[in-house]
């Protein structure tokens, strides 16, 4: 970054510019091949604390030293090194204080950045303890940091997952790694300076292109929070779409009381943001995914023994597994599955008809047919790892 910043300089003034440590030796400059060398005046003048200029009247006391100004720099009234400039003093008198405010700018940016990094990693610390509460140990420390930051965990919260990598990888807004991290800040600004992001909601990234919001809700009814979490996403998702012409990908858990089950709510909301139509964009919730999330809770050795014949005959016909897992999206809706599946209607028909005669199910006649159908489409879908329409 400093190097950088003194390129930058340099080709902005014409001069060159050497920055040295306290203890004289050269971290940055124009002259590449002088980084980690001994800069004898900018050791005297950090030891001096005093601006050094060399004339070609001083020039001969110091072997090999070019005309230029050595001028330390400071971070809260403190020595941090010193800035060399090379050039006649009375040319490049103009710049020296230039330089030194822009390079004590950027030391403080450096700082604060360092800062909120570590008051970030401390939060990240807090959120990972308070996702996998084990022992009371964990819960007296998780109250403890709470009481710190003045957070009240009696308060009902709901885990909202984000997932930004849709917007990351879109390189209309960034293509370096340094400006997806810059990025990456300013989705997470919009997201906190909303309206109805409130002081006891906890957030923060929980990594590369995931945030993490464990939303206060303040209603009394299950059914008044739910709406406050669909306000909040409407806001938040808005605020992106109108920076980024992208929604949100953003799976959401369900409302808990205790805080010692939010946890649960972000393994839901986890399990949704991986499984849902969230995934591909937008917004969806536990609620939702019942089906699915119950399902996945069920060992392997149950539906290996109640799905896994229907399975085998349908192995390797993969449109009919599609046609199965659409109609189950589609409520059994024959003209809305072919849309989903870009087919014909009567071609959903038929395969329809096909299916249950290989299946020997009528989801449409028979209720238990019709749960058996829906089971089976979940299964299917972990099995062939595909959502349709999703």
């Amino acid at each position: 970054m400093l190097q950088s910043l003194v390129e930058k300089i340099i080709k902005d003034i014409g001069y060159n510019i050497n920055i040295i440590d306290v203890n004289g030796t050269i971290i940055a400059s124009g002259s590449k091949e002088r980084i980690g060398t001994f800069h004898k005046i900018g050791k005297e003048a950090a030891m001096l604390e005093k601006r050094i200029d060399i004339t070609p009247e001083n020039a001969c006391l110091y072997e090999g030293v070019k005309e230029g100004i050595n001028q330390p720099f400071y971070y809260n009234n403190q020595l941090v090194g010193v800035i060399g400039i090379t050039g006649k003093p009375e040319k490049i008198e103009e710049f020296v204080n230039v330089v030194k405010s822009m390079i004590e700018l950027m030391i403080d940016q450096e700082m604060l950045k360092s800062r909120l990094y570590h008051r970030q990693s401390n939060k990240v610390f807090f959120i990972n303890l308070l996702l996998n509460l084990k022992t009371e140990e964990d819960y007296i420390e998780v109250m403890n940091w709470a009481s710190q930051a003045k957070h009240n965990l009696e308060i009902p919260r709901a885990a909202i997952l984000i997932s930004v990598n849709n917007i990351l990888e879109d390189t209309r807004f960034a293509q370096t790694g340094e400006e997806k991290e810059v990025m990456k800040m300013q989705i997470f600004k919009l997201i906190k300076s909303a309206a109805l992001h409130n002081e006891e909601d906890i957030s923060s990234y929980i990594s590369l292109d995931r945030i993490v919001i464990l939303k206060a809700l303040f209603s009394q009814s299950l059914s008044d929070r739910m709406k406050e979490i669909e306000r909040y996403i409407e806001e938040i998702n808005g605020a992106i779409e109108k920076n980024y012409k992208k929604q949100l990908v953003i799976g959401i858990g369900s409302i808990y009381d205790d805080i010692k089950l939010i946890g649960k709510s972000f393994r839901e909301a986890e399990f949704v943001l991986k499984n849902s139509a969230s995934y591909k964009g937008g917004k969806s919730n536990i609620n939702e995914e019942l089906l699915s999330y119950f399902f996945s809770q069920i060992p392997e050795q149950m539906k290996e023994h109640f799905f896994n014949t229907y399975y085998q005959v349908l192995e390797n016909k993969p449109e009919l597994i599609e046609t199965v897992i659409a109609l189950s999206n589609c409520n059994m809706n024959i003209l809305a599955a072919s849309k989903l599946l870009f087919v014909h209607r009567n071609t959903v028909v038929l395969r329809f008809n096909r299916l249950k005669e290989l299946l020997d199910l009528d989801p449409l006649k028979r209720r238990e047919d019709r749960n058996r159908w829906d089971l089976l489409a979940v299964y299917l879908m972990e099995k062939s790892d595909k959502k349709i329409g999703y």
